[in-house]
């Protein structure tokens, strides 16, 4: 056997072509992927935990979302809003993974709002407050959202670097 079948055999690229295998599409695909469906089960699991509190609280009241009670109806909607972009990124990160043009533009999106999201919130959930406690109470909010900041901040700067964006013109 000849070089040239040996290495075509062990799937190399052929002569004259360059092939560099990047694994950091698939790192942060299956990232993405897996905060996406832990964001979309604990929609699910607060949509559950809202019907259950409507049939066992014989239809009364629906959670507190519905009777006016101010701080259950804006960790509803962050939960909610939470979903939503859940539901975003897991596309993303599936298109990512396999490489499609469309990945870092949606991951973009993902992060600005994701950014918004963890700013607004822990600002709204601290007008619910009593003003006497306000500043103890917030800690965990802030922490919260400074925690659910890293990935989108980290993912503004990967897809913005040079190398990054000319190796995503190249994808399909």
């Amino acid at each position: 056997m000849n070089e040239q079948t040996n290495a075509n055999d062990i799937g190399e690229p052929a002569y004259g072509v360059t092939y560099r295998r990047v694994l950091w599409p698939v790192a942060i695909g299956a990232v993405s992927a897996t905060m996406a469906a832990y964001d979309l089960l604990r929609v699910i699991g607060h949509i559950l935990q809202l019907g259950f509190s409507f049939i066992l609280g014989g239809g009364g009241q629906f959670g507190g979302i519905f009777s006016g009670d101010l701080p259950a109806m804006v960790a509803g909607s962050a939960y909610m809003l939470g979903g939503v972009i859940g539901a975003l990124l897991l596309p993303a990160g599936i298109l990512v993974w396999r490489q499609s043009r469309l990945g870092p533009g949606m991951h973009k999106a993902y992060a600005i709002i994701a950014i918004l999201l963890n700013i607004t919130f822990p600002l709204a959930q601290s007008f619910t407050y009593p003003a006497s406690y306000r500043m103890q109470l917030l800690f965990w909010p802030m922490w919260s959202a400074t925690m659910g900041m890293i990935y989108p901040v980290f993912l503004l700067i990967w897809f913005t670097r040079p190398k990054v964006k000319a190796e995503t013109r190249l994808w399909r």
